[in-house]
């Protein structure tokens, strides 16, 4: 039963989507502006794993709500190094993910997630879904281990606000998956994010997160405070896919590489007090995508004349504090091909202080790389 609340409860309450751009703080401000806390970005070393392969699974997370003077202490979970490894859920869907374990035999027990339970333990039924979740799924270890590939230098990313684990693709995921049309597997690897105390909540309402996220005084806590969502990975025997790379971060032409973590090398800008926005200086900002290697074909995709098709590609910005225009560009089209003015213009806030600006670079295949910067409003 517990997997069951937990698969309606994500169905209703979590901020996912298929190619995860950021998600955090269910509100109409400007999705580009980084309030509350918001999980940007998750990348796999392959985004078409092969069967047996080792993935890396790297989660970019910011929370507009840490100062330097006071910083929270955000807590990560990858719920595949809890509960196991989802694979190939009926009809594909992340929902699915827990389905069709109730009526087991008990045994086992929940596992060991590390959450305090505040009643003490599951019911048998539970229990039973739990063990029965433990012997249909890989369980896997839950290393927070580093395997980048060469070209994503440290230059680019803060390890503080990055948070890693591996998974395992099992070897029989495609010939165990309900034949059809082309043979092919599905993993999931869901995830949550909290700002506080995370907990177990066994005996949640009907659409409520049975996990939850609590602060000192056991106050649960809102959608600027806690995130979850996962991220999906399709395995071909024939096909592969490579992240997009990402040489450079350009601010008004000068690099920002180095900047999170070397102070010289973070640019400055005035502060812009006019209450007519319309006449801030405008600045820019732009990733420098390596083209070689990041405009690949995508063999699934088509023209009508039956002409094979690029990979679509886009960037998404996010800025900590001042104005955004185009905060979503396209870089490469699928028939038009590839599209180098792909920058945004932002807008220096009234108030001073450090902001901080990623662009993420995404494919329509899983594909998915960042930069990030830090800048000065003087």
């Amino acid at each position: 039963m517990f997997f069951r609340k937990l698969a309606r409860s994500l169905a209703l309450a979590a901020c996912v989507a298929l190619v995860l751009s950021g998600c955090g703080g269910a509100s109409f401000d400007d999705p580009s502006k980084i309030k509350g806390l918001r999980v940007l970005a998750v990348q796999k070393s392959s985004p078409y794993p092969k069967q047996g392969e080792q993935v890396n699974i790297k989660l970019l997370f910011w929370d507009g709500k840490s100062t330097d003077e006071s910083p929270r202490n955000i807590l990560v979970l990858f719920l595949s190094d809890l509960l196991g490894l989802c694979v190939n859920p009926p009809g594909d869907l992340y929902f699915n993910c827990f389905s069709g374990r109730d009526g087991g035999a008990p045994g086992g027990g929940m596992p060991d997630t590390g959450l305090p339970d505040p009643d003490g333990g599951m019911p048998d039924a539970e229990v039973a879904d739990a063990s029965r979740a433990r012997e249909n799924t890989s369980l896997l270890p839950s290393p927070f281990v580093t395997a980048t590939r060469p070209h994503e230098a440290s230059l680019f990313q803060d390890p503080a606000h990055v948070r890693q684990t591996n998974i395992v693709i099992p070897g029989d995921i495609i010939t165990k998956r309900a034949p059809g049309i082309e043979p092919y597997g599905l993993a999931y690897v869901l995830f949550m994010a909290c700002a506080g105390i995370p907990r177990l909540v066994p005996n949640a309402a009907p659409g409520k997160l049975p996990f939850g996220c609590f602060d000192a005084d056991g106050r649960e806590l809102g959608a600027d405070d806690f995130v979850i969502g996962y991220t999906s990975m399709y395995v071909f025997d024939d096909r592969s896919n490579q992240n997009p790379v990402v040489d450079d971060f350009l601010f008004d032409s000068a690099s920002l590489a180095g900047s999170t973590i070397d102070e010289t090398l973070v640019s400055h800008v005035p502060s812009c007090k006019e209450s007519d926005r319309t006449k801030c200086p405008k600045h820019t900002l732009k990733p420098v995508i390596n083209k070689a290697l990041t405009d690949e074909e995508d063999p699934s995709a088509r023209s009508p004349d039956g002409q094979p098709l690029r990979e679509q590609a886009w960037v998404n910005y996010y800025i900590t504090a001042g104005e955004l225009k185009s905060s979503v560009r396209l870089v490469n089209d699928a028939t038009q091909g590839w599209n180098e003015k792909n920058e945004a213009e932002y807008t220096a806030p009234a108030e001073p202080g450090p902001v901080r600006v990623f662009a993420v670079v995404h494919d329509n295949r899983g594909g998915v790389a960042w930069v990030e910067g830090k800048i000065i409003v003087d």
